[in-house]
């Protein structure tokens, strides 16, 4: 009978330190797990930050590209407006000269 309840005993005390490990292992878990929450949470609010960021940059850049659009539109016409005002009168010379000529 003595060793039955050394044996229960050594059992329980085989338990309450797989218990108290058990324990431990849990609030590590818990710890790690709070510490990933945390850096996941900073690093959504840095992801947001930079989308922000982003999105500030890209209407700056299509707004310079509007600007440039607006800027060759008028250097085309002003190309076009001189190479009609200096070529037509050039043309018209020329098949004029060429019509009296004969």
């Amino acid at each position: 009978m003595a060793r039955l309840e050394g044996i229960t005993e050594q059992i329980n005390e085989r338990l309450a330190h797989i218990e108290t490990e058990l324990s431990d292992l849990r609030n590590a878990v818990k710890s790690e797990t709070d510490t990933l929450r945390g850096e996941i949470n900073a690093l959504r609010a840095e992801m947001s930050s930079l989308r922000a960021e982003m999105n500030a940059l890209r209407a700056e850049v299509m707004g310079e590209i509007g600007e440039l659009r607006t800027e060759v539109q008028r250097n085309f016409k002003f190309l076009v407006t001189i190479i009609i005002s200096v070529l037509f009168p050039m043309w018209v010379t020329i098949i004029l000269t060429i019509l009296f000529k004969g």
